[in-house]
């Protein structure tokens, strides 16, 4: 069986990490086993307030549950940007803690990450608003490429033991 090659080139969509709240992978803060904060209103009036509709955390071992009605988030670091949960999905790695939101996010720092050649013309909103103008230098680095590219399988690993 042949390895498949990495995509040679990555094109930029503009996608930012307000674009991947709606499933967000986290621990539970009462038994630590695998749970999902996932938006409440599938219907909101504007699409900016997407960032900012009810929220619910459910546990899928013990079934704990936890809504947020916030008004303001917090995005960064290896927590969820609503309750401040632990991420399910985050390694350690000598550069830094790396992690992922959920299976989405991880394959986009994926394809990200394993293209020698990333381009980042942004047709549509503010580009410096797209994950990639947000990722640490580390891990943009090419000389981290293996790095980063292992911890991103454990993360893998890790996504595929929760489900």
């Amino acid at each position: 069986m042949k390895k498949a090659r990495p995509q040679q080139r990555f094109r930029d969509d503009g996608r930012s990490l307000f674009d991947g709240l709606d499933d967000i992978r986290v621990k539970c803060p009462k038994c630590g086993a695998a749970g999902r904060i996932a938006r409440i209103d599938t219907a909101p009036a504007r699409t900016k307030a997407l960032a900012f509709a009810p929220r619910r955390f459910q546990c899928s071992a013990c079934s704990h549950r936890v809504e947020w009605r916030g008004n303001a988030v917090m995005i960064g670091g290896a927590h969820d940007p609503y309750l401040r949960l632990p991420l399910q999905l985050q390694t350690r790695t000598r550069h830094g803690v790396l992690y992922a939101y959920n299976a989405a996010h991880l394959d986009w720092i994926e394809a990200f990450v394993a293209a020698p050649l990333r381009e980042r013309r942004i047709d549509r909103g503010m580009a410096n608003r797209s994950i990639a103008s947000r990722l640490p230098t580390w891990i943009k680095a090419a000389k981290n490429r293996d790095d980063v590219l292992r911890a991103l399988g454990r993360l893998r690993r890790c996504l595929a033991e929760a489900t």
